[in-house]
């Protein structure tokens, strides 16, 4: 059922995806989190934002309950997503492919393997965090295609100094 209610782009990239040959594994060891700390530095050079701060990133990760879902190509790592769960709910937190994972929709099969994994363990949601088409046109259009219910927040605002 969530399967099909896929946008036909998102769910025929998927379907090409699942014809290779790629390995999705679960994994929460020390080493994973201090690589999606590394990748995620990468991704805030290469996009140029703020983004979370590394201290507290590694700190809620170790510390927290937490999914991190990681694709590989024979040893070859393509990328990674990390779900937060708390109760009955997970939270996607971060995500990164690199240019070979981006070309075989590596995110699509990770995401897909997070949502049937958070199925089959009685989860109820997945929050797919925030949209934004003005600055990440890009994942706005990948988690768009999840057909997933909208809601607004009261937004978001940039930092200010305060010292």
């Amino acid at each position: 059922k969530i399967r099909e209610n896929l946008n036909q782009k998102w769910r025929n990239s998927l379907n090409a995806f699942e014809k290779r040959n790629i390995i999705i594994k679960e994994e929460n060891s020390n080493q994973i989190i201090n690589d999606v700390i590394k990748y995620y530095e990468k991704l805030q050079k290469m996009n140029n934002f703020k983004g979370i701060d590394k201290k507290f990133l590694k700190y809620f990760l170790e510390n927290s309950s937490k999914k991190i879902y990681c694709a590989y190509d024979d040893k070859i790592f393509l990328g990674y997503i990390c779900i937060s769960t708390d109760f009955n709910t997970g939270t996607y937190l971060l995500g990164f492919a690199n240019d070979k994972g981006r070309k075989i929709n590596v995110m699509n099969g990770l995401m897909w393997k997070a949502i049937v994994d958070l199925k089959e363990k009685n989860f109820d949601y997945l929050d797919l965090g925030g949209l934004d088409n003005n600055s990440t046109p890009g994942i706005f259009k990948f988690k768009s295609g999840l057909n997933a219910k909208n809601y607004s927040l009261i937004g978001s605002f940039k930092t200010i100094k305060i010292f």
